[in-house]
Parts: C-alpha cells; structure tokens; sequence
C-alpha cells in the first residue's frame, strides 16, 4: 500500500481498503484528512484492520554490561525515517504523500508514518559503553548488546531519546524482565530483538533506500507482489502457502525512501516466517502471472486516489502547510498509474531489474519483539539473511519544512458532510521537530489546548461535540492541528477557538499539567504491555530520532507552557490555514 501512516501511523476512519497515510488517524473527523498513503490489498482474512510501520537503521554495538542501571539507560539515535502514529484521542494529519499498507489478517493498530529517509549512516540503536568488551556471535554475527529491564523501561529507556529519557517517575519493578539484543551481520544487516514473556511475536523489516521512489511506482509494485510471489527457489504457490501457514497477521507499506514488512505469528513460526521475510524482501523473482495481478490490484487502489472527491481541497492544504514542492505535498497518482499500466511482461523485466538495485542488507533493520529466546533469534536471522552478500547504498534526505508564517484559508464543500453539520481545520507548522529541545512542552500545550477547547467549545457552549488539538512532530516538522466539527457556522467556531487561545496565554494551571503527566504515564505502561506498539516505538524511535510517546512531561512547568503558548500559538487570521468543509 501507499504510504499514510504511517499512517500510521499512520487508523484511517475513511474506507480501510484504501487508508492513505502517513500518520495514525483516529475520531470522527479522520476521513477528511490529508492522506498520505494507500492500502495495500488484503492477502487472506479480509476485514482485517490496516496497519503501517517505517524503520530505520542500527549499527554495530558493542557487547557488554551497561554502566548505568537500566532505569537510567538512554541509547542514541540518529534522525532517519518516521512514521508517526497521533494518540487515540487525536484525529491525524497526512500528506499526499504515499504510504502503502496491506490489510493483511488484521494486524491491529495502522500506523501512520511519513516514509521518510535521513541521508547518513545507519544509525546507533544502543550506545556503545566504556566497559563493553568485543564478543564474536555464531553465524555471522559480529556484534551482540544486552540488558534486561522491566517493562516500564521499554519505552522510558529503550525508546526514549537521550535528550529526553532524563526525570521518568519510579515504578514498581516486574518479575518478567525484559531483554534487548542488537544484532549485526556480516553482509551489514541489522536486528534489534525484544525479549519478553509474551505469548507471541511481533516483526517490522525495513529497507531504505534513496532508489525508492514514489514517483516512478516500482516499489509500491515490488512491495505489492511480496509473500505471493515467487522468491528464492520457491513458486509462488509456495510463498503463498507459507504466509498462510506460518504468519497470522502482516501487512507491508511503501513511502519515499522505504518499504516495510510488518508481520505478527506464534513463537514456534519464528525460523520459516524469518526465512519468508528473507526471501521476500531480497530475492522476489518478480514472475509475470504474479505481477499482471498485481498491477491491477496497484490500479484500482490508485484509481480510488483519482476520484476521490476529497483529494482537491486536501492538495490545496497540504500545499499550503509543506510548500507546492516538499515531498510531503507531491502527489505521484498519475504517474504511478502510468506504471502499472506497462504491460506485464515488460513490467515484470522491469521490476527484476530494480529489485538488483534495492537488495541491499546494510541498508536493512530488522524489529523483534515478543516470546523469544535472544540467543536462538539471533541465529536465526543470521541464517535467514546472512546469506546475502554486503551491500549498501544511499538513503533519502527529506528536507525541513517551513515554520508557517502567513494567513491561507480555504472552504470547499464536503463530500462526506451533511447539512448543517460543517468541519474546521485549522493546522500550522511550529518547527518543533520530535528531537527538538521544546518538543515536550510543545507535547504539553497541546493537551492543554485540547482540554480548554474541550471545556469552551462542548462543556460551556455545546457549540461542537468532539473538538481535538494535537501536536504532530516528526524529524522534519512540529504540526499542530485543530479539527472541529460542529454544527455552528465555521467562522463563529474559528473566532472561538482563538478567543480560547488568547485567554491560554494569559494563564496556565499547574495542576491540569499533573494530570496530563499521569495519563501520560498510563499511557505508557499500557503500551509497554504490547508488542506491536513495543516494535512501533523502536521503529519510530530509530527512524526519527525520537517518538511522540516518548517524550516525558514530568519536568514540564506550567512556567515553560505559558512561554510555549506565547511563542507557537498564532492569534486570530495569523499564521496559519484553514480549511472550511462546508456540508452538502
């Protein structure tokens, strides 16, 4: 699928056969949004929710003890790819930029992510440390790191960047400990295993490279024809029977710079589902009776792009928020039409041939976490894709985004509304990246907007049942986004919200900052609980330097808030855009 969400992460609330994204959308208004990404088709259960991922690279680390106590552990990383998945309570915001995503079996929970690739080195997952001694693995495998920790720390430590790790709350420590191993062969494929005492396993692979074009259409085919299409010495009878044999959940998305796997199974298929994911993603044979079916598959989910009434105004916006030109507002549909409708036999050549210029294992990381033996996953990767022969090649640098700095409104009529009932969108971007040093007390103020817009705009008024504030960051932008729908007319509702944000500026309760601290902190132990969202986090954390989720609001003043208020929030008809989605 083409990439959302992310899209994530990106999650859509549109039709989930076509859920473009490349962040996570949620709540009512998730069908009007900016999409960045498209659904790949289902491969066996149908109905199954979409779900998306992107990754990023680590490279060796050296074995030995941490010198810290794990609740101390911070490991770096270096801004690579994001996708970003908005918390349940925020509808999301994504580009026309593609993410493709396979509804495959039902893997719960879409991600939405921008796919986006930081032109460096791969990146260190886990810091080396002054008292680690050099070990050499079995199988290839050159270097191994372990700690344990408890499940807390999974994403307080293990996922939380360096900058931002510091000050988390004491809890109580858990008996099933957690274990975290990074993995480096040979040929430069990576691996980054979480051991826990769960009862299955959760994957995400990831292979960057800048040859991976949205544009040009090749990947999101290539990405389209994986698990039942011929690869290695199997026909893709086989391929097909193995993921219906050995892989419960899986889906895989394409952006800018990337493709993702994305599988969920029972520990007892981790050697034949690591063996299919070797093969799928470095030796697809591109055979011609799966690629013509494919290519009609690929057509019909662009076609849903065309003609999608929604996809004007969300051009428009988009443009007006990243820039005509920025990656995050190019739309490729037509041109990737035109690919897929070369006819298959030179369509099929042609893959063949750019498949030999993206098998590349250095360029690759690969995401486990679940119930797993550290030692024996490892071995088994090494056999799965150690194999394969060094390679490695560029990556895609995706440029900053402007801080908006002008007024730009928009109203179109909505395909999806009905009269009276109108939606307001009113977005800008603050330049407060994930890895920013203010990124938390941005994090702040937006739940602290989303409260008072809450208690104005439904609990004082009545004027709009489900008004949302959210701050969106990734490595190359800090949105904030306000999405209001309401029968009340939209420019009464906008007067509204800025009057809310004037008064904000004014004033900020400490004791609301508690309270958005502790959910938070809820937050985060539930999803250290689960191994999807444990693989999403690393991938995340990996690719864009930092996630949302991570951020810690615990020494966030109500000082720091105000002074945030007053900086990035814009006053009535300032620098931001709107758009007015009138009903029919």
């Amino acid at each position: 699928m083409r990439q959302m969400p992310l899209h994530h992460p990106r999650r859509a609330a549109a039709a989930p056969q076509c859920a473009r994204f490349c962040r996570a959308r949620s709540g009512a208004a998730a069908a009007l949004k900016p999409v960045a990404g498209r659904c790949c088709r289902e491969l066996a259960a149908p109905g199954g929710e979409a779900n998306s991922s992107c990754s990023c690279g680590g490279s060796p680390v050296t074995p030995g003890p941490m010198s810290r106590p794990p609740d101390q552990a911070v490991f770096g990383a270096t801004p690579l790819v994001q996708m970003h998945r908005a918390s349940q309570a925020r509808p999301d915001r994504s580009p026309l930029l593609r993410i493709r995503r396979r509804i495959d079996q039902g893997l719960a929970g879409v991600r939405r992510r921008h796919g986006r690739v930081h032109q460096e080195p791969p990146s260190h997952i886990a810091l080396r440390h002054s008292r680690a001694a050099s070990a050499k693995a079995p199988l290839a495998v050159s270097k191994v790191m372990r700690m344990a920790m408890n499940r807390r720390h999974v994403l307080q430590g293990l996922l939380a960047g360096s900058a931002l790790a510091g000050g988390q709350a004491a809890a109580p420590a858990r008996a099933d400990a957690v274990q975290y191993s990074s993995v480096t062969l040979d040929n430069g494929f990576r691996a980054h295993l979480v051991a826990n005492t769960s009862q299955y396993i959760s994957a995400a692979l990831v292979l960057r490279s800048s040859e991976i074009r949205a544009s040009d259409g090749l990947a999101h085919l290539l990405e389209h024809t994986s698990f039942v299409g011929a690869a290695g010495d199997l026909e893709a009878s086989q391929v097909r029977r193995m993921h219906q044999d050995y892989i419960q959940e899986s889906n895989a998305s394409t952006g800018p710079g990337m493709i993702q796997w994305q599988v969920s199974f029972l520990p007892n298929y981790l050697e034949p589902v690591l063996g299919l994911l070797a093969l799928t993603s470095l030796n697809q044979k591109c055979d011609v009776d799966t690629v013509r079916q494919e290519a009609r598959v690929v057509l019909q989910e662009l076609y849903l792009d065309r003609y999608d009434a929604g996809s004007g105004h969300r051009r428009l916006f988009d443009a007006a928020l990243f820039g005509s030109h920025h990656p995050y507002s190019i739309d490729t549909t037509e041109t990737e039409i035109a690919t897929a409708k070369i006819p298959p036999q030179r369509l099929a050549a042609k893959l063949r041939e750019y498949a030999e210029t993206i098998r590349l294992p250095a360029n690759m990381d690969l995401f486990l976490a679940g119930g797993l033996d550290a030692n024996l996953a490892g071995a088994l990767v090494a056999k799965s894709f150690g194999t394969f022969s060094f390679a490695q090649g560029p990556m895609l640098s995706v440029p900053m985004a402007p801080v908006t700095s002008m007024h730009r409104a928009f109203s179109a009529a909505s395909a999806e509304l009905r009269r009276p009932l109108s939606q307001i969108k009113i977005a800008w971007n603050t330049g407060v990246s994930v890895t920013h040093a203010e990124a938390k007390v941005v994090l702040a103020l937006s739940e602290y907007l989303n409260a008072m817009l809450f208690s104005r705009l439904r609990e004082r008024h009545g004027d709009a049942y489900a008004p949302v504030a959210s701050y969106q960051p990734d490595e190359c932008s800090g949105i904030f986004e306000i999405n209001i729908p309401s029968t009340q007319a939209s420019d009464r509702i906008e007067r509204k919200v800025f009057a809310g944000i004037a008064a904000l500026k004014q004033n900020i309760d400490s004791s609301e900052l508690g309270r958005f601290r502790d959910r938070t902190e809820l937050k985060r132990r539930k999803n250290a609980e689960n191994n999807e969202t444990v693989v999403e986090r690393l991938v995340q954390r990996a690719v864009a330097g930092g996630s949302i989720h991570d951020l810690n609001l615990e020494a966030v003043t109500a000082e720091s808030v105000l002074a945030a208020a007053r900086k990035y929030l814009p006053a009535y008809e300032g620098a931001y855009v709107r758009l007015s989605l009138i009903g029919r």
